[in-house]
């Protein structure tokens, strides 16, 4: 047997309902917001119930709304939720939703006392591990920036004392250690910023009598934008003397490449030309053996798509004009499907045609969807 009170509510409920499905047919007219007026809201609802003792009911709705996220910040709702569930022994639920207002930043005027300390206990608390957060991310930030300063400061002094080391072996006369480490520096710095690591390898190549290893860091110059000058006039002149060979080799193979490039771009300029010529040839011969009398001249062309898409231009005599619509699409469409057979046979919609009368007037042709879908004016 239901309640009285919870018989109260569902007819309420059940107005609400009529309420709300009988407005669309009234929202043309001014009883539209007659009927608004009339409509208790749930939280209305609810305020009444608790004023009427009928806590649970209310608490019920505030609930619903606190974790729809509508109540959140509504500190009516929460107030009486957490006076409700302390007067009703549940610290656990009291406590809840002293935390949601807590963290959606809701001030609470609780009572009795012993409930309003908790409150402002666990907001300080909570307020106290708020800035431990921000605090910690904050070091976390910081100490990851100082760690990729410090990494980046590492590898520019790691940078350097390699190079040191070089200068200072080559110094002491140990040329060959540093000839090494200046060959691994050559691949990792600016050339710009070391002049000496490209020089002397070559210094130390030339005066050993290895003329390929001191030709392969002359070439390896040549890639850069130094111009490097030596105080040995026999170093200098076998180093203006490799660049300069250099220099017209590379050119050499960027005219053979070039070259290369312009004889391909020919070829396939030809073979273009071929396919448009063999399917032209073909296409007009198959119209002589079939004795089309309607079309007057043909072009063709490959259009400017991806793939293979070959357009024939067809243009007709005025016989085209006195015929009947139906006729004329259905010559259209043989038209198109003997094209179709020479241009694209693996690939019927890619050939494409479009048909004009001798006034250069467009009568008819291909779809840009698909060469099969053939189009002719109907008057």
């Amino acid at each position: 047997m239901m309640s009285n009170n919870s018989l109260s509510r569902n007819k309420t409920v059940l107005a609400v309902v009529l309420a709300v499905l009988a407005v669309p047919f009234f929202s043309c007219c001014v009883c539209a917001p007659m009927v608004a007026i009339f409509i208790p809201s749930e939280l209305a609802e609810a305020d009444r119930m608790w004023m009427d003792g009928r806590k649970t009911e209310a608490v019920e709705i505030y609930s619903d709304k606190v974790e729809s996220g509508i109540g959140v910040s509504n500190e009516i709702i929460l107030e009486r939720l957490v006076t409700y569930y302390f007067e009703q022994g549940d610290k656990e639920r009291a406590k809840q939703y002293r935390r949601i207002a807590i963290e959606n930043g809701t001030e609470l005027a609780l009572s009795p006392n012993s409930l309003h300390e908790a409150y402002e206990r666990e907001k300080k608390a909570y307020e106290a591990a708020e800035k431990r957060q921000i605090a910690q991310e904050e070091k976390e930030k910081q100490e990851a920036i100082q760690k990729a300063q410090e990494n980046k400061q590492t590898l520019a002094e790691k940078n350097k004392s390699d190079l040191e080391r070089a200068n200072d072996f080559w110094a002491e006369g140990k040329r060959g250690e540093a000839v090494r480490i200046y060959s691994v520096e050559i691949t990792r710095r600016n050339s710009e910023e070391i002049p000496e690591a490209f020089e002397r390898p070559i210094i130390y190549y030339h005066d050993l009598g290895d003329w390929d290893q001191a030709k392969k860091f002359v070439r390896v110059v040549g890639q850069t934008k130094l111009r490097l000058k030596f105080d040995s006039q026999q170093i200098q002149d076998f180093y203006d003397r490799e660049s300069e060979a250099y220099r017209l080799e590379k050119e050499a193979f960027a005219k053979a490449e070039q070259a290369k490039m312009e004889q391909q771009a020919d070829l396939e300029r030809e073979n273009a030309r071929a396919a448009l010529k063999s399917r032209l040839d073909g296409f007009s011969a198959k119209l002589n053996d079939l004795e089309v009398k309607l079309v007057e001249s043909v072009s063709v062309q490959r259009l400017p798509v991806s793939g293979e898409v070959y357009e024939a231009k067809i243009t007709v005599n005025n016989l085209w004009h006195v015929r009947p619509y139906q006729i004329r699409l259905q010559d259209a469409q043989t038209l198109w499907g003997i094209w179709a057979q020479i241009a694209s046979p693996a690939n019927p919609d890619s050939a494409r045609i479009e048909i004009f009368d001798l006034k250069g007037n467009a009568v008819g042709g291909s779809r840009a969807f698909a060469g099969s879908l053939v189009w002719v004016q109907e008057k």
